[in-house]
């Protein structure tokens, strides 16, 4: 995803904004302005923890979790490698 841009929108559908360049993905109304600022934190530095998210969104462990594991059953997000030394990448579709 370029420049880290989500709207909020009742489709799972990503459109490309011919003007900018930059893919935009639409996500279900459920999700919360915390999951797109772990998209953007996740856009800075792909290989930032849950203790860095925790810091920089002041948002708890235990919320961050559930948000990185209900986009990655979304496919919005995936972990590559392990917990400690691995990253996470956002799926373009």
């Amino acid at each position: 995803m370029q420049g880290g841009q989500v709207t909020t929108e009742s489709t799972d559908v990503q459109e490309n904004d011919q003007k900018s360049g930059q893919n935009t993905q639409k996500w279900p109304e459920k999700w919360p302005e915390k999951a797109q600022q772990i998209i953007e934190a996740i856009s800075r530095n792909k290989s930032v923890s849950i203790q860095q998210l925790e810091e920089q969104l002041q948002i708890g462990h235990t919320t961050i979790k559930k948000i990185l594991r209900e986009m990655q059953v979304e496919g919005i997000i995936r972990r590559v490698g392990p917990d400690k030394g691995g990253h996470w990448e956002i799926i373009e579709k």
